[in-house]
């Protein structure tokens, strides 16, 4: 390849969405044969052989927001009791 094609190739995929980059990086993780070449990719790139489950989740806020008032709930509760049960042990 000409130096100027390879400069412009270059500077084309510095400029590519993060998510194609990843998707490429996927690719490229997969498409390797081998586990330990595999694993020397994950780590040069920071990611997994396999995405997480949980990465195709959506935060739906309005569905999340009844657990959230509930682990606020529990952790009050949890403390009220701790700290009633520390009392009592004192008197």
């Amino acid at each position: 390849m000409p130096i100027k094609v390879v400069a412009l190739v270059q500077s084309l995929e510095n400029h590519l969405p993060t998510s194609i980059k990843i998707y490429q990086q996927h690719q490229e993780i997969s498409d390797e044969s081998t586990t330990t070449r595999q694993n020397q990719l994950c780590i040069q790139y920071g990611l997994r052989a396999k995405p997480n489950i949980l990465d195709r989740l959506l935060r739906e806020r309005h569905l999340q927001t009844p657990q959230d008032v509930y682990h606020a709930t529990a952790r009050k509760i949890g403390r009220l009791l701790k700290l009633t049960y520390d009392y009592s042990d004192r008197v």
